[in-house]
């Protein structure tokens, strides 16, 4: 007997469904009135007091506040959208659009949501190396990860090298989904860097001072490494 196994993505059923019919619904209240789809939505969008569904209370609407007002700005959207509007009207056949839309995604993190991160430093060549309890499985982890370590190191990126997830550094961690594996992990890797620049800065500020100039990195790794300074860090 043989037995063919169909291999399908099931994720979040009901979710995009939901979503699609009550983004429907805007784009129909902003035609009906002819306004921008996007002041209906932002005059619809809950207030912090408003319980969420799925997620912890907010505290404030950042989005609304600050992301959404700059995001416009720095996109050009009100200019951009007269030129689109314009162009549509001159043109029967060929139409141009523009559009932003919203979209709430709940985030919590329970206290069972753990990662284990490690971030090693080489004195060869002051390469970073790092590996965490996250799976890199296309969607950009190790990507976001190794952009925290730069900026928390102040080093360039291509100075980030990434090990294989194990069960020994990243024993008990949890699955990597709905963007808890990302965060946390970045988090981690962050406190970890944090923990490595505070450990070498002295060394940093001591060749600076015997050199007069800024020291290169890797010049400063091998210094820590010829004075015991452990350039491991757990978290």
């Amino acid at each position: 007997m043989k037995i063919t196994i169909i291999a399908k993505l099931l994720f979040l059923v009901g979710h995009v469904e939901a979503i699609a019919v009550i983004e429907n619904v805007m784009e129909h209240v902003a035609h009906v009135l002819k306004k921008d789809p996007l002041e209906v939505r932002e005059v619809n969008m809950a207030p912090p007091s408003v319980p969420r569904l799925r997620s912890a209370p907010l505290e404030k609407n950042v989005f609304a506040d600050k992301i959404l007002p700059l995001l416009k700005e720095k996109s050009s959207y009100k200019q951009r959208k007269q030129e689109i509007g314009a162009f549509n009207t001159t043109n029967k056949w060929k139409k141009r659009g523009i559009s932003i839309i919203p979209v709430q995604y709940a985030m919590d993190y329970p206290p069972m949501m753990r990662y284990g991160v490690q971030v090693s430093i080489y004195k060869q060549d002051g390469t970073v190396a790092i590996t965490h309890g996250g799976i890199e499985m296309g969607q950009g982890i190790n990507t976001k990860i190794a952009q925290v370590a730069a900026y928390v190191l102040r080093i360039p990126l291509d100075k980030i090298t990434f090990k294989a997830s194990d069960s020994m550094i990243g024993a008990n961690s949890m699955v990597t989904g709905g963007s808890f594996g990302t965060d946390l992990c970045a988090h981690g890797v962050k406190m970890a860097c944090t923990a490595l620049r505070d450990r070498i800065e002295a060394v940093r500020k001591i060749l600076k001072e015997e050199e007069g100039s800024e020291p290169a990195w890797e010049e400063v790794v091998l210094k820590c490494h010829s004075q015991n300074v452990d350039l491991t860090q757990r978290y």
